[in-house]
């Protein structure tokens, strides 16, 4: 009888325990700022797990966070191809700024990619595409062309 009570003791509390997600992804949080406005000129999204979030305060000076449930599936397809496209010139990159982000009141793109070893690297890129290395361009474009159909 003592044996099925710790049998059940253990059951019980290894019950309650939730298997985590041993396998890491690559994150992308991706979106632009307006370089001299502070509240509503922001758009961020993150992909993660196989989900597309969108930020939850618009506002360029406020740290990130995100709504919880994720964006449609249909948004998520149009995003998706942003974390295997990033250029390896980015990838080993250590961040900062390219080009001359927010000059002239400009757009400015943020990037921060986390790869599989957890490594995030963060960046504030100029919209103007004629100002950035060449082995980034066509991903700013596509990054700009993907938040417009978001």
């Amino acid at each position: 009888m003592r044996r099925i009570g710790i049998f059940l003791l253990v059951l019980i509390l290894f019950s309650n325990c939730k298997k985590q997600n041993a396998t890491p992804t690559a994150a992308l949080i991706f979106g632009t700022r307006s370089a001299l406005c502070n509240l509503n000129c922001a758009n961020f999204y993150l992909i993660r797990d196989a989900a597309l979030y969108q930020d939850t305060n618009h506002s360029a000076n406020a740290a990130l966070s995100f709504v919880l449930s994720p964006l449609p599936g249909s948004k998520y397809q149009l995003a998706n191809s942003l974390v295997s496209n990033i250029p390896q010139y980015l990838r080993n990159d250590t961040g900062g700024s390219l080009g001359c982000p927010g000059c002239a009141d400009g757009v400015i793109v943020h990037l921060e990619f986390t790869d599989l070893q957890r490594h995030t690297v963060k960046w504030d890129i100029n919209s103007d595409t004629t100002l950035l290395p060449a082995e980034i361009r066509s991903y700013i474009q596509q990054v700009s062309t993907v938040l417009n159909q978001l």
